[in-house]
């Protein structure tokens, strides 16, 4: 066995020992379309949810969290003022960031109040897709927008799909988990690709918020910030969804959806072992 998959799967068994032991509450800034999901997301993986949108409270919220989630999928003015408020908060308090920079470049609304936010926040973890990165890697005052909440990197050389994601991830000190056909994980220094997933898993409204959120808590536990756990991370996610597809077989998407909370609500060692698809680059 390579010492690859020795490091992973060591790290899995600690992911879930650790899922099983604690119950870190994660501060959720969901969107209206998938917020449910991601609190049952956390709530299926030992995690506890709180969803504070409001300024008056937000504050206090996230400093007695383990971790912050930022979804940007539907933004507002109050929405905009929590989210710069609770940004800064975290980083004072040491409270762990994800981002989901969801259609960053589908308007200049949002393209510019995240280029601002990012100018004075250091998330831990920013997870999206390819025009998402793509969007963020471009200068703020660049107006380079891209189009889409569902872009991938299918129709990019991997190569340079992980060259953009690992400028990004200079770019604002973090790790960047860029979603895709093939999945890429990196912190700009260290890289990792993951090709665990299925085809339904991209039918399905906010999952790719909810790997968001699974990240979140995740980092809530400071031994679990690196490229590798979250590759690890990615890859049991993944590998959940490819159970789910297994399971479902013909049925159609509403089964395959009910077989996902099954598969990732019963998370263990010997059912994930041997089938996380990660890889060193």
């Amino acid at each position: 066995m390579s010492t690859q998959l020795l490091e992973s799967q060591s790290i899995l068994k600690k992911q879930l020992k650790v899922q099983s032991e604690h119950t870190p509450r994660i501060h959720c800034i969901a969107n209206y379309v998938t917020a449910n999901a991601c609190a049952n997301l956390l709530l299926a993986v030992g995690a506890s949810p709180i969803m504070a949108d409001a300024p008056e409270e937000a504050d206090e919220v996230t400093r007695n969290s383990q971790a912050l989630m930022i979804n940007l999928g539907t933004p507002n003015l109050q929405r905009m003022q929590t989210i710069s408020q609770i940004g800064k908060t975290a980083m004072r308090h040491h409270v762990p960031v994800v981002l989901d920079p969801v259609g960053c470049g589908t308007s200049a609304f949002r393209y510019q109040f995240i280029h601002e936010w990012l100018s004075e926040v250091n998330p831990t973890v920013i997870r999206g897709n390819f025009s998402e990165i793509a969007a963020l890697s471009s200068p703020a005052d660049s107006g380079n927008l891209h189009a889409g909440i569902d872009g991938a990197n299918e129709d990019f050389a991997i190569a340079s799909t992980i060259d953009i994601a690992k400028r990004t991830a200079l770019m604002y000190n973090t790790i960047i988990v860029l979603s895709g056909v093939i999945d890429i994980i990196t912190d700009g220094c260290t890289t990792f690709t993951v090709s665990n997933g299925c085809r339904e898993m991209s039918r399905i409204t906010g999952m790719g918020c909810m790997l968001s959120a699974y990240l979140a808590a995740i980092v809530s536990h400071s031994a679990s910030r690196t490229p590798h756990d979250l590759a690890v991370a990615v890859a049991t996610f993944g590998l959940s969804g490819e159970m789910a597809s297994s399971y479902a077989g013909q049925e159609g998407l509403g089964t395959f959806h009910q077989s996902f909370w099954d598969k990732i609500s019963n998370l263990s060692f010997d059912t994930l072992k041997g089938g996380l698809c990660i890889e060193h680059r």
